[in-house]
């Protein structure tokens, strides 16, 4: 979140995160103007690409994973990306998002923003240490947030404001 912050501030945007010590609230949600997390919802759009499918190509083509990996995080952009251009959605390390874990809702829900509460965090993608049934789009972890290593990561959005 600092660094969101800190490119957000660098750029000339409001900041979207406030950081008093450990403790990190977000009260503008997805509609302040900086650079954040994306929600777990925003993620699985931007993996999916439109697509229905578990995955966006084959395995080997889109992801390092245990099975073609060199054992540690690679450079992004070395595998083909998503329709939409996103490289290493799967794969390579996992992403932290915003939502705080829960579990998934009864009936369909239009982009949810998960437990603002929670102690354990939602992480998505996969990594370069997983089996290939870990990589699909729609598979979704949970750690408490001061985990890290490198296998986790985290990727920047900003939202779409009019």
């Amino acid at each position: 979140m600092r660094y969101a912050n800190a490119l957000s501030t660098a750029e000339g945007l409001s900041t979207c995160y406030v950081i008093e010590g450990t403790n990190v609230s977000w009260p503008l949600g997805p509609s302040c103007e900086g650079y954040r997390l994306p929600t777990e919802s925003e993620w699985e759009y931007m993996a999916r690409a439109a697509s229905s499918e578990a995955r966006y190509g084959e395995l080997d083509d889109i992801a390092w994973y245990a099975s073609n990996s060199p054992f540690s995080t690679q450079p992004v952009g070395q595998k083909e990306p998503n329709v939409w251009g996103f490289f290493d959605m799967l794969g390579n390390v996992w992403e932290w998002c915003w939502d705080g874990y829960d579990e998934y809702p009864d009936g369909p829900v239009e982009n949810p923003i998960g437990a603002d509460e929670a102690i354990r965090r939602v992480f998505r993608g996969g990594s370069w240490a997983e089996d290939q049934s870990f990589l699909r789009v729609g598979n979704r972890n949970r750690a408490d947030p001061e985990v890290s290593g490198n296998r986790i990561g985290f990727r920047v959005v900003r939202s779409d404001l009019p």
